[in-house]
């Protein structure tokens, strides 16, 4: 009985491994749609197929006949006992069914994709800020050194060096009594030290305003000796104890002064060295008609004039342009004389040339310089009409071909000399 037991429990063992190494094999030979690709998919829809995906499962046989696997083949012989059963082939299923064989570039473009993405956000990160390198600290020494070359380079002052540097000199001792003061902490000097750079920027800012004022390009005052405004404000915000140099009083100069140089001292009684009065060719009814407007400010109010700094300025430049007003009206008449001349003596071109000058002209002192050409002008005129040489001196006037006044004078006073050399 022993024998028997051992020979059936052997083919029991055989049967039920060959029954499970049949069963990998079929598996591996017909997969089920639950692990085949979307590859299969894909191509029954490519190739025109309208089977749905449903309809294009295999069918899968029904309990396979013993000794047959279900593609009807033959069950191959059970292995003798010992010998090791075939394993069946392994099949790798993709773990992502996305990343399939269908579109390896696709794939290969996912990470092609993932590093330009990454290179993308390197460069749209933005670029670290630069930490500022920490400034160094400020001593009373920095401090007082950087005051001192503030004054040097921005107290600027025209004329008068001697009284511009007495100036410098004294705002700089205001530093250096900060710097040296005893029984004051460090940090007590530096407040103070700044409280004094503020008022220097004052001082500095002022000193343009007023050389602006004092130095108008229209204008050109016959007060510039070291004497003068320019003097006067190089003494500004300097030593000055007994109080001679305010600035109320500066300002109260620089009005007098181009208020009685355009107008003098006192138009209604003395008219006498007024700009406007050594333009005699207009009449005195125009030149003084408006001058009340320009009001004279009394010497008992020089250390407080009632005028601000830009209150000045608005005054001084109404000033300039009523005598600029005056100065263009006097080149226009002394034009219309020269036309009073006959045909043969006017030179025409020339003439021209000068009506063109006054046009232009934006400043007192270019009106003036053209007054000057034009009274040459007159001047050559009647001299050649003296000579009897009208004619050709027209003529040598009209080949003028200079335009600067200046020049133009040059060439008139040749003339002029060729003409007092001629006899009678």
């Amino acid at each position: 009985m022993s024998k028997y037991k051992k020979i059936f429990s052997g083919l029991g063992l055989l049967s039920i491994s060959t029954l499970i190494g049949a069963g990998v094999v079929a598996c591996a030979k017909n997969p089920s749609p639950k692990d085949s690709s979307t590859e299969a998919i894909d191509q029954n829809n490519n190739q025109g197929n309208s089977t749905t995906p449903e309809q294009g499962k295999p069918e899968m046989p029904q309990n396979p006949a013993p000794g047959t696997d279900h593609n009807n083949q033959e069950k191959p012989e059970a292995p003798k006992e010992g010998t090791p059963t075939p394993e069946a082939p392994k099949t790798e299923t993709p773990k992502n069914p996305e990343m399939s064989k269908e579109n390896p570039k696709q794939n290969d473009n996912i990470g092609q994709d993932n590093g330009s993405n990454n290179n993308a956000q390197e460069e749209n990160k933005p670029a670290p800020t630069p930490q500022p390198k920490p400034e160094p600290k400020v001593t009373v020494e920095t401090k007082s050194m950087e005051l001192t070359k503030f004054v040097d380079e921005k107290f600027m002052y025209i004329g008068n060096t001697e009284s511009a540097n007495e100036t410098k000199a004294h705002l700089k001792s205001k530093v250096t009594e900060i710097e040296n003061k005893k029984d004051v902490t460090d940090e007590e000097k530096l407040k103070q030290l700044y409280k004094l750079e503020k008022t220097f920027i004052e001082y500095s800012s002022k000193i343009e305003k007023y050389k602006a004022i004092i130095n108008n390009d229209k204008f050109k005052s016959n007060k510039y000796n070291p004497n003068g405004l320019n003097g006067r404000l190089a003494k500004l915000f300097g030593n000055d104890p007994e109080g001679k140099n305010t600035e109320g009083e500066l300002i109260w100069q620089i009005y007098e002064t181009f208020r009685r140089t355009a107008f003098g001292k006192n138009p209604s009684t003395d008219k006498s060295g007024s700009k406007i009065g050594g333009y005699k060719i207009v009449p005195d009814g125009e030149k003084y008609k408006d001058i009340e407007k320009f009001k004279i400010i009394e010497e008992t109010k020089k250390k407080n004039p009632g005028l601000t700094i830009e209150e000045l300025e608005i005054e001084i430049n109404k000033i300039v342009d009523f005598v600029i007003t005056i100065a263009k009206k006097a080149a226009e008449l002394n034009i219309a004389e020269l036309k009073k001349y006959s045909e043969n003596e006017e030179p025409s071109m020339l003439v021209e040339q000068l009506n063109t000058l006054v046009k232009n002209s934006t400043t007192i002192n270019e009106y003036d310089e053209t007054i000057s050409v034009i009274h040459k002008t007159k001047d050559v005129i009647n001299t050649a009409k003296m000579k009897n040489k009208s004619k050709e001196t027209k003529d040598k006037m009209n080949a003028i071909k200079q335009t600067k006044r200046n020049e133009i004078i040059v060439e008139l006073d040749k003339i002029k000399a060729e003409l007092t050399k001629m006899k009678n």
